[in-house]
């Protein structure tokens, strides 16, 4: 969400084979647009690849899910990240960071264009 401006149910209804990470060519993510009903492929930043190359491989929990993003802790271990989930991990990390309340659609606004200079 942070680095590509996806929904939260964008980024909930990822799966692994959804991500297509290529260090020489670059790493994109498959997503369905909620407006186009269309897939789109979206770039995804070099860093946050990387991330999540390393979370795949070292991290993430075994799991039958196909989900990318899982639990990681407690009883919903293994189990496919819901939204409350991604709220409550958005939440703690804002606090890390010292960040005033926002909800995890504003990052989707940073990526919008103003609407003058779409005509």
């Amino acid at each position: 969400m942070v680095f590509c401006g996806r929904r939260t149910a964008e980024v909930l209804g990822l799966s692994v084979r959804d991500i297509d990470i290529d260090i020489d060519r670059g790493s994109w993510i498959r997503v369905m647009d909620k407006l186009l009903d269309k897939e789109r492929r979206v770039p995804l930043d070099p860093d946050v690849a990387s991330l999540i190359q390393t979370h795949l491989l070292d991290e993430r929990p075994k799991s039958t899910a196909d989900a990318l993003f899982i639990g990681t802790k407690g009883p919903n271990r293994g189990q496919p990240l819901t939204a409350a989930g991604l709220r409550t991990t958005f939440r703690s990390y804002r606090a890390k960071a010292d960040v005033l309340a926002r909800h995890p659609h504003t990052l989707r606004h940073s990526f919008g264009i103003p609407r003058a200079l779409c005509k």
